[in-house]
């Protein structure tokens, strides 16, 4: 218990100071990115982000990213969640439609 009380009065001081967790600090780069996203949906009515686009370049390498990280089953379910809900993704069984249908 003495050592988790130690820890919490550390970890307390470097949040003070301004030193975040790597893994809040993940969290919060990847909302970022989903703002921008969304903001670029809502003004071009889709999400389809050119990677070398010279308005916000890393934008698109981001989004390539989540679909690669969709295709290997990495992204969390929320992440999968909220990506799908700016309609980044379709539906599994439409994409092997037309794949299938294309070949």
């Amino acid at each position: 218990m003495a050592d988790q009380s130690k820890f919490n009065t550390k970890r307390a001081q470097l949040d003070a100071l301004g030193f975040c967790d790597p893994d809040k600090q993940a969290d919060a780069i990847w909302d970022a990115r989903l703002a921008e996203l969304a903001a670029f949906q809502k003004i071009h009515g889709h999400c389809e982000v050119v990677t070398g686009s010279r308005t916000n370049p890393g934008l698109g390498i981001w989004v390539a990213h989540q679909i690669r990280d969709y295709l290997r089953g990495r992204l969390t379910p929320e992440q999968l969640a909220r990506l799908a809900a700016l309609n980044l993704f379709q539906p599994a069984d439409e994409f092997m439609f037309q794949t299938r249908r294309k070949g």
